[in-house]
């Protein structure tokens, strides 16, 4: 069987690790969903970025500002991808960055409602897509319902994820280890009590000690005291059985000096009955000992006795042969 130490160094690493997984994981969670969150308003300010840029002519064509405050967009493949949608599903506009890439952006049906997805292009490439139903007003008080929609590469997010996730796995590491021995040191000196009383206990059987000490903590203060006591009962029952048994080499002396007196100077036929007389004195004497040697003292951690039983016991046989006295 393990130790106590051991168990509970196992039972604790296995709450520690449970406590740790589910700490890590929700950790992990609500950082994905902020970084996420992020994106979707990042995504929102590029929409109201070219909100900003794009305005009506006078024929009410859509065109847009140039040089755009976001340079991805005139780069091809930078990762970020934006077009303007007409009402009747027609492209307004396409940034540079986009190319020859079909974007499956989600669809709005409502105007001044986004709506954010994961999607993947043509070409297998993860996406982060927004689109923004905008009702256009114009200078003459046309007005013209657009979509404008952009995505952007899942490629940052992953990479953010997987760091704080490196780094999270790290730290945790460390800590578990950290707690991990702080753990183990503070079960060796919780459990430094019962290792002494096993030395004491030990010191007790070599005759290095008469009892276990008296400053224990609390919850063991029972054990130790009820060792001692059965320790002490112990020791005054070898004493009480040691002075029984003087008592009765005392006692068997006269029996016994009656007996060699009596065989050196009597016959065969006056001899015995005043043998069988000393023999009946002498076993007297030894049982009369005995139960003296056992019945004496108190015995510590025994079984309880009903008093009631042994007393209505008692007061029976009294009654029968005291009835006169009405006991």
């Amino acid at each position: 069987m393990q130790s106590l130490n051991t168990r509970m160094l196992c039972c604790a690493s296995f709450v520690l690790a449970a406590f740790l997984g589910f700490t890590g994981l929700t950790l992990d969670r609500a950082f994905r969903e902020s970084a996420l969150e992020s994106v979707r308003e990042r995504l929102q300010g590029q929409i109201y970025l070219l909100l900003g840029a794009a305005e009506l002519d006078s024929s009410t064509s859509l065109v847009l500002a140039t040089p755009l405050a976001e340079p991805r967009f005139s780069s091809p493949a930078s990762g970020l991808y934006a077009e303007i949608i007409t009402g009747g599903g027609e492209r307004a506009w396409v940034s540079d960055s986009t190319l020859a890439m079909k974007i499956p952006y989600p669809s709005v049906t409502e105007s001044g409602i986004g709506r954010f997805e994961t999607v993947s292009t043509s070409t297998g490439e993860s996406l982060f897509a927004m689109s923004f139903g905008v009702v256009w007003e114009g200078s003459n008080g046309t007005e013209r319902k657009v979509t404008i929609r952009v995505s952007e590469s899942t490629d940052s997010f992953s990479r953010q994820v997987d760091e704080f996730r490196r780094a999270l796995l790290t730290w945790f590491s460390l800590a578990a280890i950290v707690l991990l021995i702080l753990q183990g040191l503070i079960l060796h000196w919780g459990l430094a009590p019962l290792r002494r009383v096993a030395v004491e206990v030990a010191e007790i059987e070599r005759g290095k000690r008469e009892r276990l000490s008296d400053d224990y903590p609390t919850e063991l203060r029972g054990l130790t005291d009820n060792l001692n006591t059965l320790i002490a009962y112990g020791r005054d029952r070898l004493t009480r059985y040691r002075n029984a048994l003087d008592d009765l080499a005392h006692s068997l002396k006269t029996p016994l000096a009656v007996l060699r007196g009596a065989s050196e100077v009597q016959t065969t036929n006056a001899v015995t009955p005043l043998v069988r007389e000393q023999v009946a004195r002498m076993q007297e004497t030894i049982d009369y000992q005995l139960q003296r040697a056992a019945a004496a003292g108190r015995r510590p951690l025994s079984k309880p006795v009903s008093v009631r039983v042994v007393v209505d016991a008692l007061l029976r046989s009294l009654s029968k042969v005291y009835a006169e006295k009405a006991i």
